[in-house]
């Protein structure tokens, strides 16, 4: 049995010289054989930062009013009316001017919420002048109430049935179960 011709050393199937680790000297390269230059460096795109720029200059003159310079009061002029008034006839006493605003009630009963819906509690206690109410999440894996209508109500803190001052604290217990 015969075995294939043995390659010398460093050389592959097709007779060239590899040269690892080392610079070739001066005339060790075949004359056909041209060394890889590195790739240049790639420039850059522009254009994307101009439009930026460009941009930003839009918005910045649009803040400051960038409009024309001319005087508003050269322009046309603003037509002018005449009203006449009547004396409207007095009134026996002027009424105070009322305002609309949460008072806070003096005491409130706590209803019983366990198994109702989070956002009806929430509205009830609302509606029972409570201003001080937090819902809270006895889920390990959902721990911030976001929307109560889809949360279902556990406990109530202080107990159901305790009288509370409008503005005293209240926590409802919520589950997503």
């Amino acid at each position: 049995m015969t075995q294939p011709p043995q390659q010398p050393y460093n050389q592959p199937y097709g007779g060239q010289p590899q040269y690892y680790g080392q610079q070739p000297q001066p005339g060790q390269y075949p004359s056909n054989f041209a060394p890889v230059q590195p790739p240049a460096p790639k420039k850059g795109k522009k254009w994307p930062w101009v439009a930026g720029g460009v941009a930003a200059f839009v918005v910045i003159a649009g803040v400051a009013g960038g409009g024309s310079d001319k005087d508003e009061s050269t322009t046309a002029a603003a037509p002018t009316t005449t009203t006449t008034t009547q004396a409207l006839p007095p009134v026996a006493a002027a009424a105070a001017p009322t305002t609309t605003t949460a008072a806070v009630v003096a005491e409130v009963e706590l209803p019983e919420v366990a198994g109702r819906n989070g956002e009806i509690v929430r509205q009830e206690l609302a509606d029972l002048g409570l201003t001080n109410v937090t819902l809270g999440s006895a889920d390990p894996n959902s721990t911030l109430v976001i929307m109560a209508a889809n949360w279902t109500a556990v406990s109530i803190e202080p107990a159901p049935g305790t009288i509370v001052a409008g503005d005293d604290p209240v926590v409802v217990t919520l589950t997503k179960k």
